[in-house]
């Protein structure tokens, strides 16, 4: 897939996905990473987002709106929870519980 010249891939794009998962979501990182399919996730994840924008776009959204929305919905993952943070959460709420 890498190799077809009809398949756009943005380097710039891939680093700032790989970046934004480890950052903000360290274990999925790792475990993509340890079981070797780290790149091709970012790759695949890519070619979706692309794929999404097109369609978006064919409908009539513009061109910032349909990126928007596909960088939203394929490239930005739900941050993992904190544990330190939620145990601050949870105290909070005991405290204002009473």
């Amino acid at each position: 897939m890498k190799d077809d010249p009809e398949t756009m891939h943005n380097k710039v794009l891939h680093r700032r996905i790989l970046e934004t998962w480890e950052r903000s979501s360290p274990k999925m990182y790792a475990r993509l990473k340890k079981a070797g399919t780290l790149e091709m996730t970012a790759f695949v994840s890519q070619q979706r987002m692309w794929a999404e924008q097109a369609l978006l776009m064919k409908s009539g959204m513009p061109v910032t709106d349909a990126t928007e929305e596909a960088e939203k919905g394929w490239l930005m993952l739900e941050p993992e929870d904190d544990p330190e943070e939620a145990a601050d959460e949870e105290a909070e709420n005991e405290l204002l519980d009473r």
